[in-house]
């Protein structure tokens, strides 16, 4: 029998992907160029958080 997992966490060994509560908003310079109320953190084992933005809150079009 497999443990159950909340369906907002995902995590398997030396892996941990949460839902991020607040905006996350990536700057470069003066503009803004990605902004996500939808975010995830990802904790990997030996390796500090990392934020992942869904590809549609990007703005692709200042790059």
């Amino acid at each position: 029998m497999q443990p159950s997992v909340e369906s907002s966490i995902r995590q398997r060994a030396g892996l941990k992907i949460v839902p991020f509560a607040g905006v996350v908003t990536v700057r470069f310079s003066d503009a803004v160029v990605a902004s996500s109320e939808h975010a995830k953190l990802v904790y990997e084992d030996g390796r500090d958080p990392v934020f992942y933005i869904p590809f549609e809150d990007i703005y692709f079009d200042l790059f």
